[in-house]
C-alpha cells in the first residue's frame, strides 16, 4: 500500500477488489488481451506450457476448491513483483460461464499464484 498525494488529497495504491458487477467486464477484457498478446481467443492449456494453466482441485463434496497457476508436480508461474511479472487475477468459472468468484493477487511476499475458493451449493452438485 503505498500513498500517493493526489490534488492534495492523499489517496491509497493497493490492490483491489472488483465488485461482482464488473466481473463481466473484466472477463471480457481478459479474453481480449489473451486475443491481443498471445493470439488466441482461448485460454491457456498444457499444450502451451504448463507454468500458464490454472490447476483446480475440488474437495470431495465439492463445496470448495483451490486453483494454483502452475503445474504443482512441475514448473509453476514466478509471482515477482521486482521483475515484474505475476499472475494479476484468478476467477473461477462454472459450467454455465457465470463467474463465481474473482480475485486480485499481490505479488509481495508471495512465491505462488494461488487461491481458495468457495463453491454455491447451487454449483457443488453440477
Amino acid at each position: 500500500k503505498v500513498a500517493a498525494d493526489e490534488g492534495g488529497a492523499a489517496a491509497d495504491c493497493a490492490v483491489s477488489s472488483f465488485h461482482p458487477d464488473t466481473w463481466p467486464s473484466l472477463h471480457a477484457d481478459f479474453s481480449r488481451l489473451q486475443n491481443a498478446v498471445f493470439l488466441s481467443d482461448v485460454p491457456f492449456d498444457e499444450s502451451n506450457g504448463e507454468k500458464h494453466v490454472p490447476y483446480i482441485t475440488l474437495t470431495d463434496e465439492n463445496s470448495n476448491g483451490s486453483i494454483i497457476v502452475g503445474n504443482p508436480e512441475g514448473e509453476i508461474h514466478p509471482m515477482d513483483g521486482e521483475a515484474p511479472h505475476w499472475i494479476t487475477e484468478i476467477y473461477v468459472v462454472d459450467q454455465t460461464g457465470a463467474i463465481l468468484d474473482l480475485t486480485s493477487l499481490d505479488p509481495t511476499n508471495v512465491d505462488i499464484a494461488t487461491y481458495e475458493f468457495d463453491i454455491p451449493e447451487k454449483n457443488a452438485n453440477g
